[in-house]
């Protein structure tokens, strides 16, 4: 690496003294050329130019070398950084990919779950809706009264209402006669809560189709009399 400056020191001020301005001048190129090309001037061997230039060309080397390790240990120094910054850098690239592929994973794993749940939902309202079409009496509308039974959505305690009062409703005239002509239809069976209607006691008059009373037989089971 070439030179670009050499140092003088205020200690060389005594000596330089002794010199002519001519030496002073002459000795100053040498330095400078010698710092530039490690050119040796020709100065005579007896002369006190050659001796101050030789004395000063010693600290110049000296001064050259301490630069030198000080750039070779800022430059170790530099790559060491470096070396650790990419380290660095490069675990944390790979944590950043790792959490980035965890969150996938959690989100993938979440949307399974998601499915599983609307699977296991469909095929719970599915069997739900199974037993009271094959519960109720008049088979109509399928269609309808399965997007009103969604619309309901009822829990287990109310499909066991549902089905605990078609028990009886299915005795009563209206969905028992004349082919189910009175019978609603599923849909309107659902809309209008009938599950919630009560038990008939009697018949409101004789021309009317019977209503049927509920009795024990001698077993306890629940029977249907006339009244």
């Amino acid at each position: 690496m070439a030179r670009v400056y050499i140092q003088l020191y205020y200690s060389y001020t005594e000596q330089l003294q002794l010199l002519s301005p001519e030496q002073c001048g002459k000795l100053t190129i040498a330095l400078l050329k010698y710092a530039q090309t490690g050119e040796i001037p020709d100065f005579p061997a007896d002369s006190a130019v050659l001796m101050l230039f030789s004395s000063i060309r010693s600290q110049i080397d000296r001064d050259y070398a301490r630069y030198e390790a000080k750039c070779k240990k800022n430059s170790e120094n530099a790559n060491q950084r470096w070396h650790r910054n990419e380290a660095n850098a490069s675990d944390n690239m790979r944590t950043d990919a790792n959490c980035a592929k965890e969150k996938e994973n959690e989100k993938k794993n979440k949307k399974e779950k998601n499915m599983e749940k609307e699977k296991e939902n469909e095929i719970e309202f599915e069997n739900a809706f199974s037993t009271f079409w094959e519960a109720y009496p008049k088979k109509a509308c399928r269609p309808r009264a399965r997007e009103v039974f969604a619309e309901l959505n009822p829990d287990a305690d109310t499909l066991a209402a549902i089905l605990s009062a078609l028990e009886w409703q299915k005795h009563t005239p209206a969905f028992s006669e004349d082919g189910l002509k009175y019978c609603p239809s599923p849909a309107k069976y659902l809309q209008d809560c009938r599950w919630l209607d009560e038990p008939p006691v009697q018949a409101s008059n004789n021309n009317a189709a019977l209503f049927f009373l509920l009795d024990l037989d001698e077993n306890g089971n629940e029977v249907a009399i006339d009244d």
